[in-house]
C-alpha cells in the first residue's frame, strides 16, 4: 500500500471543494428559495462525498490525482465508514490533525480508512 502524502490531499481537497461550490452555486438558484443556502451546501458536500467515495471509491479530485479510498484491508470501505469519514470532515479540528499530525488525518483514523496510490493494493 502506498500511502498519500499531504501534498496529494490538499489537492484533491482544492479540485473536490470547488466541484462542490460549482454544484451549490448551480443548485441555489433551483432550490434557494425553497431550502436554507447552508443548509444546501452541507446537502452537496454530504451527497458528493459519499456517492463518490462509496459507489467509486474516488472523489473527481481522487481520479485526477489517481488515488483512491480504501479500509485498513485494502477493501472497498461500507457506506458506515464511508458516512463517518464525510461527516468527520467537517469538524474544524480534523484540517489541524494534517497540520500538526502525520499524513492520516482525523476523518481517516476514527473510519479506519486510509487513501493510497489507485494502482497499489
Amino acid at each position: 500500500m502506498t500511502p498519500v502524502n499531504k501534498g496529494i490531499r490538499i489537492i484533491n481537497l482544492a479540485i473536490d471543494f470547488t466541484i462542490i461550490i460549482i454544484f451549490s452555486m448551480i443548485s441555489i438558484p433551483l432550490l434557494g428559495k425553497h431550502i436554507d443556502q447552508k443548509l444546501l451546501y452541507f446537502i452537496t458536500f454530504l451527497a458528493y462525498y459519499v456517492c463518490f467515495e462509496y459507489f467509486k471509491g474516488q472523489t473527481i479530485g481522487k481520479m485526477l490525482t489517481k488515488t483512491k479510498v480504501v479500509d485498513y484491508n485494502h477493501s472497498q470501505p461500507s457506506l458506515f465508514r464511508i458516512l463517518i469519514r464525510t461527516l468527520l470532515r467537517l469538524n474544524p479540528f480534523d484540517i489541524i490533525s494534517y497540520l500538526f499530525g502525520t499524513e492520516v488525518g482525523s476523518h481517516d483514523g476514527f473510519s479506519k480508512t486510509t487513501l493510497i496510490k489507485e494502482d497499489s493494493k
